[in-house]
């Protein structure tokens, strides 16, 4: 699988120049949109968790799941981030009871799918009721034309289709931040 094979590399080229400032930028975003004191204590669920730059985020929450297709990435993430709990799985088949998570991140998934709608309807049988969903999507730009052009099939999804989407499983539009490279967008699960 071609994840497993950038696993053993992936973290040493988000350490170049150019991929850390775009990774540093979208990190003050997570931190903007969702402050630790907000997370602390709570049950988070990392979707396609990669090596777990999610978890480096978070400050004392309660417990801490990532999952991932990725056999290898899952073990990158297990080294960076020994309390976390690790589930090698497809993410559209998220093998949790419904309603044991607070806060649902899906960074930098979206892209990767054709069809969002099932994604989005695993997350909305695991995350509780008034918990928050922190999901990015890929803008139409130059370097994410570029990425497409490098192999990476990235799809591009209009945002009026995800918050209509998400506002039918009650979900309602919070926060929203633009960066160079994603959309970050906040939502809250009504009760």
């Amino acid at each position: 699988m071609l994840w497993d094979f950038k696993a053993k590399f992936y973290d040493k080229g988000r350490n170049s120049f150019f991929l850390s400032w775009i990774l540093r930028k979208e990190n003050e975003v997570v931190t903007q949109l969702l402050p630790s004191n907000i997370l602390e204590e709570r049950r988070i669920l990392d979707v396609g968790t990669g090596t777990g730059n999610i978890p480096s985020l978070l400050i004392n929450p309660q417990i801490t799941i990532g999952i991932d297709i990725s056999y290898g990435m899952l073990q990158r993430a297990k080294s960076n981030h020994r309390n976390l709990f690790v589930i090698n799985c497809n993410i559209v088949k998220i093998p949790l009871a419904i309603g044991v998570i607070d806060v649902v991140f899906c960074v930098g998934v979206l892209e990767y799918f054709s069809d969002f709608k099932t994604l989005f309807s695993e997350i909305s049988q695991v995350l509780q009721n008034d918990g928050l969903f922190y999901l990015t999507y890929s803008q139409k730009n130059l370097p994410n034309f570029l990425r497409n052009i490098l192999g990476e099939k990235i799809h591009f999804v209009q945002e009026n289709e995800i918050i209509q989407e998400l506002q039918s499983y009650g979900f309602q539009l919070v926060k929203k931040n633009k960066t160079f490279i994603q959309t970050q967008l906040l939502f809250r699960r009504g009760i």
